[in-house]
Order: structure tokens, then C-alpha cells, then sequence
């Protein structure tokens, strides 16, 4: 009888930073860690040095636990946080007599992305609310724009351009 497959191939290619961390001692406390896809995706450097990984043992497949560790995404360094994708098949470990060439940082962090404070109206939109003003006989106020807002996140690095 032939195998028949079902569902889309993982595109993870690795294992998971639980099974790397019970391999090691003290569950890897000060190795260096990263995901595959960062090093496919970005130009800039990302890893983790993992400061304190607690597996779940019950777990046969090793996917379950809390690992946290200090974070340096694109080349740009954060504090420590809890690692969210532990579970994820796509991390690596950098051998120890590479880690000290591995987590130089060369490159500069990227430069913040200029968002104007304000777009145009979809048309749609314009003329509904350009209809409203005149029903109720209220002059348009001057800058007929929508105003942009900027979601504050650690990975965003946008900023709201100066009028």
C-alpha cells in the first residue's frame, strides 16, 4: 500500500530549542541559539544567548517548555525576554569556538522608516464624509487627510515624519 501524505511539508528544518537545550549542560545557560529562517530572511545579525531554559520532561517530542534569553534582532541589541517560538523545528546552536565570531555585530542597526503624519481619504470614504459635512452645514476642516497612527511594538521602528 503506498504512503500517502497529507497536509503542506513543514518548511522548518532543524529542531526545537528544547531539544537542543536538553543536550546541553545546565539546559545551554549562556550558549548562543538562533532560527534558521532569520538567517534566510535577514541581512542583519539575530540570535539569542539563552540565560534560563526550562523544558517540560513530560513531553516526548520536546516542544513544550519556557525559555528566556537576551535577544539581538537585526543587528540591534534588546533586554531579556521569554523566547515565544521555542516549539518552532528551526533553531540552531553555534558551536562554542565559534560563538565570539558568530555574535560580532558588523553591520549598523537599520535606520527608522519615515511614515508621513497623514494620507489621503479612500474615495469612497471622502465623499461620504464630505456629504456629511454639507448635511449638517459644517465647513471641511482644513487638513482633509486621515491622520496615521503608529503601533509601538519592539519590532517596529517607524517614526511620524515632522509637518
Amino acid at each position: 500500500m503506498p504512503v500517502r501524505y497529507v497536509g503542506r511539508e513543514s518548511f522548518f528544518k532543524g529542531k526545537t530549542l528544547f531539544e537542543i537545550a536538553c543536550r546541553l549542560k545546565n539546559f545551554g545557560e549562556g550558549r548562543v541559539v538562533y532560527r534558521f529562517k532569520w538567517q534566510r530572511v535577514y541581512p542583519e545579525k539575530s540570535f539569542y544567548r539563552l540565560t534560563r531554559v526550562i523544558p517540560d520532561l513530560t513531553d516526548k517530542e520536546r516542544r513544550k517548555g519556557e525559555a528566556h534569553g537576551l535577544k539581538v534582532f537585526r543587528g540591534e541589541e534588546f533586554r531579556e525576554c521569554k523566547i515565544e517560538a521555542g516549539m518552532k523545528a528551526d533553531w540552531r546552536l553555534v558551536p562554542k569556538e565559534e560563538e565570539e565570531e558568530f555574535c560580532k555585530l558588523t553591520s549598523s542597526p537599520r535606520e527608522k522608516n519615515i511614515v508621513p503624519k497623514y494620507t489621503d481619504f479612500p474615495p469612497l470614504l471622502a465623499e461620504m464624509i464630505k456629504q456629511q459635512y454639507k448635511d449638517e452645514g459644517k465647513k471641511l476642516p482644513e487638513p482633509f487627510k486621515l491622520p496615521l497612527k503608529i503601533k509601538k511594538s519592539i519590532n517596529n521602528r517607524s517614526v511620524l515624519a515632522e509637518s
